[in-house]
């Protein structure tokens, strides 16, 4: 595990830069061979001479283009953060979030949609962000807070909205509201991604408008339960 290193957005970008166009072709072949291995065994359990055989170098080689292993790690991290989870899905959530009349249903259905096709699409990609956000504590103190800055903000703020509304009642408190929306947009992209991956459009129709009603209608027949 990389047990710290620091990041922000225009760090990020820059190790992006390098991973989309590799000085070399080896150095092309190294990044491939350890992303691969990286979502499959994580940092720890990935050694660089393991790395090495894979792309088709020597040892030796690999450190000339990334003298450390947290260096080779965070050229292939950094990239699948932005394409995954950080500044352009930002983006989208935040236009998603600020669009107009629009119901509080049609919101969380879109972002459902919208962060299952990411998920969907860079699969095991994601898993090595995952596992890092997981088991490294600094990295996940970095990332909460631009997460914070970026999206948790709008995500209350929206729920403030439909409240305003008459869509939310007015008596929850908006964090408490928007950490269950949250929780439930997560846990169903991840456990489709994981569990589902075979599932059609029109399943996950059918499935988020389930989940939405509970959200909205509760799981009690009677209030008193």
């Amino acid at each position: 595990m990389v047990d710290s290193f620091e990041f922000d957005l225009d760090s990020l970008a820059a190790e992006q830069a390098l991973y989309e166009k590799p000085l070399t072709d080896k150095q092309r072949d190294i990044l491939r061979a350890a992303e691969e291995l990286f979502a499959k065994k994580g940092f720890a359990g990935t050694p660089t001479a393991e790395v090495a055989r894979e792309a088709g170098v020597t040892e030796k080689t690999l450190f000339k283009h990334f003298p450390t292993k947290a260096d080779l790690f965070k050229r292939v991290l950094f990239p699948m953060l932005l394409k995954t989870l950080l500044p352009a899905q930002f983006q989208k959530l935040k236009k998603i979030l600020s669009r107009p009349h629009q119901s509080f249903g049609d919101v969380f259905s879109e972002i459902a949609r919208d962060r299952l096709s990411v998920v969907l699409q860079h699969g095991p990609r994601i898993k090595l962000v995952l596992l890092e956000l997981m088991q490294n504590d600094h990295f996940r103190e970095k990332f909460a807070a631009i997460w914070h800055e970026h999206v948790w903000t709008d995500l209350q703020g929206s729920v403030k909205n439909f409240q305003h509304s008459g869509q939310i009642r007015s008596d929850l408190d908006a964090a408490s509201v928007a950490r269950v929306q949250f929780y439930l947009l997560v846990g169903y992209v991840l456990t489709r991604a994981v569990f589902f991956r075979g599932n059609t459009p029109g399943d996950d129709d059918a499935e988020l408008g389930k989940i939405l009603d509970i959200l909205k209608q509760g799981i009690a027949a009677d209030a008193r339960l």
